[in-house]
């Protein structure tokens, strides 16, 4: 949703949910390939010139999907394995295989209209590797359910454990919680006990929606998906306005959590994550317009196509000329994502016209903002920080995520780390904050924006004159 400008001293600030890092990382020092690179060292001045345009890639991979003469094949990652659905067999004779090359295991699962995903991999540590599956339960108008399934080798037989859409819907509405405010039709959404600055929802009217809000909902739309070997659920918010029982899905709210399997097969869903792509866009046709200070391309969407990472900032409508350092003053910018795709005809890369991930800025005390761009075993993410201070309290925040949509922008947040403490405090160390970033930064890292007014100078930014490495800002923050 478009707001006004004048919500942008509210919005502005920034706020994640709290939660610990979960995952590992790489050694930071190995070198990474990328369009633009620099050296991380301990100078401040770790930048470069590049006058060249960057080129976005695909990664040459064959189809996960294949459809041949009465059967798909829907391969894992490696092609190594893949389920194939055969709709064309005799009566009594199995429809669905798991084919692992001269391995042929029939498996009772549903194929939905979308297919399924499938992935080789030792869930229990036990040495030998299961079959981890995403089930699509069931698709239709509005609806769209996925399970997940194990299945595991027994003796000479295979048994098959299940955890259907509907007990994954259960489990994200027992963390999901609301507050409705009747008096202005707005909604705040707590997501694990936390909100953050996407869970602020402006309500339609009630006029155009059988009522005010009722309640939420989860179960018609649940996604569980295989990504880098790891599973993720992700599902949107539904509401349930005046009597109906029909939910709606707009305006948007995306919620994701990744899903660890034990070596018992039960699963653990870890800590959830809401994400309203519309946030943080303003209506700016009465201001100025956007000039675009910067772009790169990384594949953030872990799909195989690089996606365009793009900095511009707001300035009047008669401005003409390249952007300086005083043209951000008493204005901002945006840091936005758009989807990389190719047609069906070539292998030439389009973006999406409308952003899957959109973060304003700001060089203000409450536009404390740093973002960067990099790649860590070979898959790309993007690096949220703050080091906002006022009012005598510090709040330290970074978070490290990638996206996807399914079947709205999705944010899939890998790792994140909070620090709230007063400024008086000598006593806090902070070093396992900063750590914790740099195991971010390498030499493929761009950095596309970083605003803090406690240190001078107050802005720095990545454009075509000059592509800086995170280190430039993070070093003084040591």
């Amino acid at each position: 949703m478009k707001r006004k400008l004048a919500l942008f001293i509210l919005a502005i600030s920034f706020t994640f949910a709290a939660c610990k890092g979960k995952t590992e990382v790489t050694d930071p020092n190995e070198k990474q390939n990328t369009e633009t690179s620099v050296s991380v060292s301990d100078e401040t001045s770790a930048s470069v010139s590049d006058d060249s345009e960057p080129v976005p890639t695909v990664e040459d991979t064959e189809p996960s999907f294949v459809q041949e003469e009465n059967a798909y094949y829907y391969y894992s990652d490696d092609h190594s394995i893949c389920i194939k659905l055969d709709y064309d067999v005799p009566e009594g004779e199995d429809a669905v295989t798991i084919i692992d090359g001269d391995l042929v295991i029939p498996v009772d699962i549903a194929m939905g209209s979308y297919g399924t995903e499938i992935e080789k991999i030792d869930v229990d540590n036990d040495g030998e590797s299961e079959y981890v599956i995403c089930e699509c339960e069931g698709t239709g108008t509005g609806c769209s359910m996925y399970g997940l399934v194990i299945v595991k080798k027994n003796g000479d037989d295979y048994t098959l454990t299940r955890y259907d859409s509907e007990y994954f819907a259960k489990i994200i509405r027992s963390r999901v919680e609301y507050e409705y405010h009747e008096d202005v039709n707005y909604l705040s959404i707590y997501v694990d006990e936390d909100s953050d600055s996407d869970s602020m929802i402006n309500l339609p009217d009630p006029e155009t929606t059988d009522g005010t809000l009722r309640d939420l909902c989860f179960g018609d739309i649940i996604r569980v998906e295989l990504i880098d070997r790891n599973v993720w659920i992700s599902a949107p918010v539904g509401y349930l306005y005046g009597e109906t029982i029909i939910p709606d899905y707009s305006p948007v709210y995306m919620i994701s959590a990744p899903v660890k399997i034990l070596t018992d097969l039960s699963v653990e869903v870890g800590k959830f994550r809401g994400y309203n792509s519309e946030t943080g866009y303003y209506d700016i046709t009465e201001i100025g317009k956007e000039v675009e200070i910067y772009h790169c391309y990384y594949d953030v969407t872990h799909d195989g196509i690089d996606d365009m990472i793009t900095t511009s900032l707001v300035v009047p409508s008669d401005f003409e000329g390249e952007i300086t350092d005083a043209d951000f003053n008493g204005t901002f910018g945006y840091i936005k994502v758009l989807e990389g795709y190719t047609d069906s005809d070539s292998n030439e890369v389009h973006f999406s016209e409308i952003p899957v991930y959109v973060k304003d800025y700001g060089v203000a005390h409450q536009g404390n903002v740093q973002a960067f761009a990099t790649t860590v075993k070979g898959k790309s993410y993007l690096v949220v920080s703050s080091f906002y201070s006022g009012q005598g309290l510090s709040s330290y925040r970074y978070e490290v995520f990638f996206l996807g949509y399914s079947p709205s922008p999705v944010l899939y947040s890998v790792e994140s780390m909070n620090m709230d403490f007063e400024m008086t405090d000598e006593t806090v160390d902070t070093s396992e904050f900063i750590n914790g970033l740099y195991k971010w930064i390498n030499e493929s890292s761009i950095l596309l924006v970083a605003t803090d007014v406690d240190l001078d100078p107050a802005l720095y930014y990545s454009s075509r004159k000059g592509v800086l490495n995170p280190d430039v800002y993070y070093s003084q923050r040591k």
